[in-house]
């Protein structure tokens, strides 16, 4: 059973089992390119559902240049509309996925309803001091890259969720060793990595290693 949700920053997609009575939800986040409606999402829909999860995609932008035209703290601001949401409908717990730049955006936000993050490739870098405060009102198009949007060791430490980072090992847009960073800065941190993957799991073999990885820990 699905169901379209409109709020003031973005549109929820709820997928879940007609019998379900799940006090958590999963809250899914694609890449900047948005379509996170798309056929392409669907393998984590049918993960959350086989696990006993409902899901929720959310679609708060639809293309890169549509994310230029807005702040980060704008789509953090929308990540916690929808929590507020799943509350209101009581789902007092969120399992978070977020790909690439939705890895990284719930990788910069704290929020206690939040038990787990899975992060595919999160893309932000990494920094003994963050600069997150400084940039979040600024136009994302006046950043030229998400890498130097930088969270520290001791603002990922604050994070209370249990964290996966699922990253491949040939990922040149934004290398594994900040995955490895951001780990050995939580001590409830881990990381799968996926040998010779690249940043958007594109080859079957390394995008089913992404699906394994994600059920395990959903099922962790």
């Amino acid at each position: 059973m699905d169901k379209n949700i409109t709020l003031s920053k973005s549109e929820l997609l709820i997928s879940k089992l007609d019998d379900s009575s799940a006090d958590t939800i999963v809250l899914f986040l694609p890449g900047i390119s948005g379509k996170a409606f798309s056929e392409r999402f669907q393998s984590v829909v049918d993960i959350s559902l086989r696990v006993g999860y409902p899901i929720a995609r959310m679609s708060a932008w639809e293309s890169e240049e549509e994310v230029k035209q807005n702040t980060y703290a704008h789509y953090q601001s929308a990540i916690i509309e929808a929590i507020d949401h799943f509350q209101s409908l009581g789902y007092s717990k969120v399992i978070a996925i977020g790909k690439s730049f939705g890895g990284g955006l719930l990788l910069s936000l704290h929020h206690d309803a939040i038990i787990k993050k899975i992060l595919w490739a999160p893309a932000l870098g990494f920094a003994q001091v963050s600069n997150l405060e400084k940039l979040k009102n600024g136009l994302l198009s006046q950043i030229e890259s998400l890498k130097d949007i930088k969270l520290a060791p001791d603002f990922v430490s604050l994070d209370k969720s249990k964290l996966c980072f699922i990253h491949g090992t040939d990922d040149s847009v934004i290398p594994i060793l900040t995955s490895r960073q951001f780990v050995s800065s939580n001590a409830n941190a881990r990381i799968i990595e996926v040998e010779g993957a690249d940043h958007s799991f594109k080859t079957p073999e390394s995008d089913k290693k992404l699906n394994e990885a994600t059920e395990q820990f959903l099922k962790d």
